[in-house]
């Protein structure tokens, strides 16, 4: 069963798309290139929990670091950046706003002076906690009836998708 987001997002889709379009058989451009159904599926699967994290006062950037925090109790503001996405000075930005909040922590690396780290503080923290818990939920929702193993098959087949596209870019 598809989550409430999945279904808004599928009824919106359908009323961008002209009647006569509805009903044709020819195959349009659009309906199988391979980025328009990456982000339609992102903005399926993501739609409801924005809204969470708007609810929480977190912004994607702020739940992106967060959650990564989660996984990396330390790690550089260089690496965070190609974590989460994030151009470096939008992220300085975004951890300026987290630190005043209380939510992380940014210090000098002790072994590399010239390197910042951040770290989750416990006001972090237990936001993480309560998100991962909605995120896992809402993902089980938009997963419900796909089998363990097409859901392993999906996630191995993005990761390879980012994978070789990150190769081909860096080479």
């Amino acid at each position: 069963m598809c989550s409430k987001a999945c279904q808004n997002a599928e009824t919106t889709l359908n009323k961008s798309i002209s009647p006569a379009k509805k009903n044709s058989s020819e195959k349009h451009f659009i309906d199988d290139y391979l980025a328009y159904l990456l982000a339609r599926a992102s903005q399926a699967v993501s739609s409801e929990f924005r809204s969470c994290l708007s609810s929480a006062g977190v912004s994607v950037i702020e739940w992106r670091v967060l959650s990564t925090l989660y996984d990396h109790p330390e790690i550089s503001v260089g690496q965070l950046s190609a974590i989460v996405l994030c151009k470096q000075p939008t992220l300085s930005k975004a951890i300026d706003r987290m630190e005043a909040k209380g939510w992380i922590t940014r210090s000098l690396n002790y072994q590399d002076r010239r390197m910042i780290v951040v770290t989750v503080a416990k006001p972090g923290s237990k936001i993480t906690a309560s998100l991962l818990s909605k995120a896992k939920e809402l993902e089980d929702d938009e997963l419900d009836g796909f089998s363990k193993k097409e859901i392993l098959a999906l996630k191995t087949v993005l990761r390879k998708i980012i994978g070789h596209c990150s190769s081909n870019s860096t080479g």
